[in-house]
């Protein structure tokens, strides 16, 4: 997990290092969804770092970003209601949406 974490300080324009923190993250939430161990800490150590990498692999995608979308969907869709959830998703909403646009 710290591998990817730091691809994405290394290089902040690298969809790979994006998409494989989103990825991980993701993976670690299925994971305690399966073991029945979804707690707070795992909305703000997971849940938030994905959606903002899901955010950010989808803006830096040359091609299909089709996946990442539908995980993020899927992430939305599950824990939409929290609180936490709710808070990341308008910052990132936010923060994407005024810095990958430019004004002449």
């Amino acid at each position: 997990m710290e591998s990817f974490f730091a691809a994405t300080k290394y290089d902040k324009n690298w969809y790979k290092a994006w998409h494989s923190w989103a990825l991980a993250n993701f993976e670690v939430v299925a994971q305690n969804e399966i073991n029945g161990t979804t707690t707070k800490n795992l909305l703000t150590e997971n849940v938030a770092p994905a959606i903002k990498a899901f955010f950010k692999s989808i803006a830096l995608s040359a091609g299909n970003s089709l996946q990442d979308t539908l995980r993020l969907l899927t992430l939305w869709f599950k824990y939409g209601s929290h609180e936490v959830f709710i808070f990341y998703l308008f910052i990132f909403i936010y923060l994407f949406s005024f810095s990958n646009f430019s004004i002449n």
